[in-house]
């Protein structure tokens, strides 16, 4: 699973901006923290370099980290989208919310040529002062734990089936199930044996790694989507060979246009998939070519290719289930092909790759919280240790609760994701630029205005809808 690098670079801007006799305290900290995926960025983990100059990332290497940004757990529920929007509708939202994207990151560009900060939540400040950076930073922690969220939901719903398996009992929970086959008991047990030692650790180098490897495990999982697809499925499929939270249908045709309740996760979950633009300007700031039609050569690359694996993902997972497609793709497969060793190698994969995954993310969440509650702080074992350890639970309490994936996706994406992708990039450029006389930066600050606007109607409906299914599958 991608690490959503984006999200992992929370706080550096803060870390490298700072002033004052902390400053070493700050950055060595920082390194500590998220040593290996500052690497990634910055050789050494230190921004020495004069203020603007270009660094020493090449363009695709850019790419691969601007794509690792994008790609994460949302691509495990475009088929889903696919099945309640039908292909065609699916197809003209996902170009859609790529394009609010693009649009989104060449404004935040845009915003960080203006200002000269190269972090979110700096321009924020610049923008609206201590309210901007307080918004965007509390966004930023919403989606950070949204997708830690997410993760520990996937690795509650593919490691049960895995252990029952191995063990011989029925892929289906049973209230007689041994304690060591419950959801909740697996997902405690991960987080309090594997997570929470990930997340004590002052340097979690190795973990950086991991970010490679999630990229190579989403093309292996759209690869066991396509296998799928041509491996002769019934349908419909018979109860039996359904995920147990599914019912049984006739619904066989591949429909280009289905609307429902359940359309209104389609655009959350497409933004949740494309979010990426914590992550953008660090790339920017380290590009060896730095100039903004670079890196917008950069953004569109990484959106197209993800925008391509989404595409098969989605066209393919659809055309394997048709009506019986789950909200996690993944669970329709264990359930169809409890016994083929491409799905079985994907769901361990993926269990492994979510597990490592949440440290990642939690260390920089971790980071804005210390830096916006304990500023200029030295570093505390203390405070490390129960930050990480209140956040882990938090999320892990939340994850158990949490019965479907899609809630997070339909959640996080009409409220974080679009606030980031859309909102915020709009409010930011048009206060930053209001009275210039240049005509062209003009338009643009009238549809600054417009892109967050059209922002905010994609979240209240989207979520409005969102409250609605939930209101609906609760009767």
């Amino acid at each position: 699973m991608a690490s959503k690098l984006g999200a992992s670079l929370l706080g550096r801007g803060d870390a490298l901006n700072h002033s004052g006799p902390q400053d070493d305290v700050l950055e060595l900290d920082y390194d500590a923290d998220i040593g290996a995926i500052a690497q990634a960025i910055t050789p050494g983990g230190h921004d020495a370099r004069p203020k603007g100059a270009p660094g020493g990332t090449p363009f695709l290497r850019a790419v691969f980290l601007l794509s690792n940004c994008i790609l994460g757990s949302g691509i495990l529920g475009q088929a889903y989208a696919m099945r309640h929007s039908g292909w065609a509708v699916f197809v003209v939202s996902l170009l859609l919310m790529s394009a609010v994207a693009a649009y989104g990151a060449w404004l935040l560009l845009c915003c960080c040529e203006t200002t000269g900060v190269t972090s979110y939540e700096e321009i924020g400040t610049a923008a609206y002062g201590r309210w901007g950076k307080g918004i965007a930073t509390a966004a930023i922690l919403v989606q950070n734990a949204s997708a830690m969220t997410s993760y520990l939901v996937i690795l509650g719903d593919l490691l049960p089936t895995l252990v029952r398996e191995a063990a011989g009992l029925p892929v289906a929970a049973e209230p007689s199930d041994p304690i060591w086959a419950n959801r909740a008991a697996l997902m405690t047990a991960v987080a309090v044996l594997v997570i929470v030692p990930l997340v004590s650790l002052r340097n979690i180098g190795t973990l950086g790694y991991s970010s490679g490897l999630s990229i190579a495990i989403m093309v292996f999982f759209a690869i066991v989507a396509v296998v799928t697809a041509f491996s002769g499925l019934p349908c419909p499929l018979p109860a039996d060979r359904l995920p147990p939270t599914l019912t049984p249908t006739t619904e066989c045709a591949i429909e280009p246009v289905s609307i429902g309740l359940d359309t209104f996760y389609v655009l959350p979950s497409l933004a949740f998939s494309f979010v990426c633009h914590t992550g953008l300007l660090p790339i920017y700031t380290e590009l060896r070519r730095r100039d903004r039609p670079t890196m917008m050569r950069v953004a569109g690359v990484s959106m197209a290719s993800c925008l391509a694996l989404y595409l098969v993902a989605a066209i393919f997972g659809y055309a394997a289930f048709r009506g019986s497609t789950a909200s996690d793709a993944l669970k329709s497969m264990t359930a169809a092909l409890p016994d083929d060793g491409l799905v079985t190698a994907a769901r361990v994969l993926v269990c492994v790759s979510v597990t490592v995954t949440v440290p990642l993310i939690n260390y920089p969440a971790r980071k804005a919280i210390t830096l916006t509650a304990f500023p200029g702080a030295a570093f505390s074992w203390t405070r490390h240790v129960s930050l990480g350890v209140v956040i882990v639970a938090a999320i892990l309490l939340v994850a158990i609760f949490v019965p479907d994936v899609r809630n997070v996706f339909g959640a996080a994406g009409a409220t974080s994701s679009v606030t980031l992708m859309a909102i915020l990039p709009g409010l930011f450029y048009s206060k930053l630029h209001t009275g210039t006389s240049d005509p062209a930066v003009k338009r643009h600050v009238q549809a600054g205005v417009a892109f967050a606007v059209l922002g905010a109607v994609i979240g209240v409906v989207s979520f409005a809808g969102v409250i609605m299914s939930w209101v609906d599958g609760g009767k």
